[in-house]
């Protein structure tokens, strides 16, 4: 058994030829089996002549089955093999006695004995991420079973997830009896918190799941680690404990100074994106923090108005240093492109005169004398003034 040669007669069973086949849960789905090695060191057939071939006798015998019987008839050289099977009715040692009949003129029958150990009934925690088991007591973390997890970044908000799996391979329910199931401590463990507790207890076989979100609440940067302890009745992991990671990356602001600024709804964007609305001059600052080295491109969006002004960004992009970015200028003008249209306003008494331009640019008119339209016009545009309200209170024909 186990490739070493089982001396014909022995009575001392060995974990090292497979004659003693260990410790099986008594009365429980879990079963051991050996295979053992026949073989014909002859120069003649070797017949078995048993009926069964392997034949069991002993104390305990019915603990013990034959799941698989050797060829009946071996030619010089040849080898055959049979398996049996262990599953312990009761607690404690059980032993027999194997027996083959068989042609040797000198070790007919050939006889050994066999032994296990039935033991109560127990649990069997392990613990997996990423479908890659987790060893109890692991203080390496790592992306392969999901206990190292993404990077955070100081001052956006974010936070990331992953789920474990408690699998019970015992024969025994598992009882996770820990308050709470999942406990966490360490140097960091406010950055990580158990966002969904593991179901207790488990069947044999069954399993469990529990979820653990990694989100900064320190606003330091660097490797953040905790430690999970799960307190079970596993009677030789208990705690369970692994260690889990995740890093903190510190970021900038990106932001700089207005001037200039009459009009109203100027609208800058950082990146094509962080939409930051400006309302004054002074000091802006875009929501959206960026890592270092991470690039930045400031541009306007809209425009401001009333009056219609023109604001150009200076040292608008680049890349962010190991600091916050305040040095970006944007500075507005007023618009005064192109040519004001007007006129003169006479023989004016009654109200709600209103004035177009081009079927637009309404113009209230309330007395006598120069008046001018808001918008302004290109060089060699149409212009068409008409009255789009005539005057009352008295009528009036302008």
């Amino acid at each position: 058994g186990n490739g070493i040669s089982i001396t014909n007669g022995d009575t001392t069973p060995s974990l090292e030829d497979h004659t003693d086949f260990g410790d099986v849960p008594e009365a429980g789905d879990f079963v051991v089996v050996r295979e053992f090695t026949l073989r014909n060191i002859g120069t003649a057939n070797l017949s078995l002549t048993g009926d069964p071939m392997i034949a069991l006798s002993g104390a305990h015998a019915s603990d013990f089955s034959v799941t698989w019987q050797p060829a009946s008839l071996l030619a010089a050289s040849e080898s055959t093999t049979f398996d049996i099977t262990f599953n312990p009715s009761a607690i404690g040692t059980r032993t027999a006695s194997v027996s083959i009949a068989n042609t040797d003129d000198d070790e007919n029958p050939f006889e050994f004995a066999i032994q296990g150990g039935g033991k109560p009934p127990l649990p069997e925690i392990e613990i997996s991420g990423n479908g890659v088991t987790i060893d109890n007591g692991d203080t390496t973390p790592s992306v392969e079973n999901h206990t190292t997890f993404e990077t955070l970044y100081i001052g956006m908000p974010g936070s990331f997830s992953r789920t474990y799996t408690i699998q019970n391979f015992g024969t025994a329910n598992l009882d996770l009896n820990g308050e709470p199931k999942v406990a966490v401590s360490g140097p960091d463990a406010a950055d990580f918190t158990v966002t969904a507790q593991p179901a207790s207890p488990l069947a044999s076989s069954g399993s469990t799941s529990f979820e653990v979100t990694f989100e900064l609440v320190s606003i330091t940067a660097g490797n953040k680690t905790a430690t999970l302890t799960i307190a079970n009745n596993d009677d030789d992991e208990n705690p369970y404990t692994f260690d889990v990671e995740g890093y903190a990356e510190v970021t900038y602001t990106v932001g700089g100074t207005v001037s200039g600024l009459e009009g109203t709804g100027m609208v800058l964007q950082n990146n094509a994106g962080d939409d930051l609305s400006i309302d004054s001059n002074g000091s802006f600052t875009f929501s959206t923090s960026l890592v270092q080295n991470a690039a930045y491109d400031v541009t306007v969006l809209t425009q401001p108005r009333t009056p219609e002004q023109d604001c150009v960004v200076t040292n608008g992009s680049g890349l962010v240093p190991d600091a916050n970015v305040t040095n970006i200028q944007v500075n507005c003008s007023t618009t005064t492109t192109g040519f004001t249209v007007g006129g003169t306003v006479a023989g004016l008494e009654g109200s709600g005169l209103v004035l177009q331009n081009n079927l637009g640019d309404d113009l209230a008119v309330g007395t006598n004398g120069d008046f001018t339209f808001l918008t302004r016009l290109n060089d060699g545009a149409a212009y068409d003034v008409t009255v789009l309200t005539q005057p009352n209170s008295p009528e009036q024909e302008c």
